[in-house]
């Protein structure tokens, strides 16, 4: 992403008698013009990276969240995406739900990537993400999940 910048640089000198003319200081005005590459980046802080789902008996499901904050530099017309990934005991079934704007809906399969999440351009964003486990027998469940951002 490029920006184009201009600066304009105003130089006064008012030491020694010599450059002084009889208006005042010699003034002089220059004007440059740069640019800069300023690349994309991002960063993305989670509150756990393990599920913990306690399905009491008589039950057949429990829910777990995971709340996230994520920073990125991108241009504003790029999208970004929250990718999530399970690991979990297999034919266990995981859904996922977000709060907000942006959010998607769906089941995480194990270990197959997921989008969670979605927006264009760049900020910092704030969200939580409520998995439920669903069809499991009364127990401790955890199951480590995986949270990236990503701008394709």
């Amino acid at each position: 992403m490029r920006f184009p910048l201009a600066l304009a640089i105003g130089l006064l000198s008012a030491t020694g008698a010599a450059l002084a003319a009889p208006q005042g200081p010699l003034r002089a005005v220059v004007q440059v013009v740069a640019s800069a590459e300023v690349g994309e980046r991002t960063a993305l802080a989670v509150s756990t990276r393990v599920l913990r789902f306690d399905v009491p008996p008589g039950a057949s499901s429990a829910t777990a969240s995971v709340e996230f904050t994520a920073g990125v530099r991108t241009h504003p017309d790029r999208h970004v995406l929250v990718v999530g990934r399970a690991e979990g005991p297999s034919g266990l079934e995981l859904r996922y739900a977000g709060e907000g704007a942006g959010f998607e809906r769906g089941a995480l399969a194990q270990g197959e990537p997921a989008i969670l999440a979605r927006w264009s351009g760049g900020g910092r964003r704030h969200g939580r993400i409520t998995f439920t486990l669903e069809q499991a027998g009364p127990g401790t469940y955890t199951v480590p999940i995986q949270l990236t951002i990503s701008v394709p």
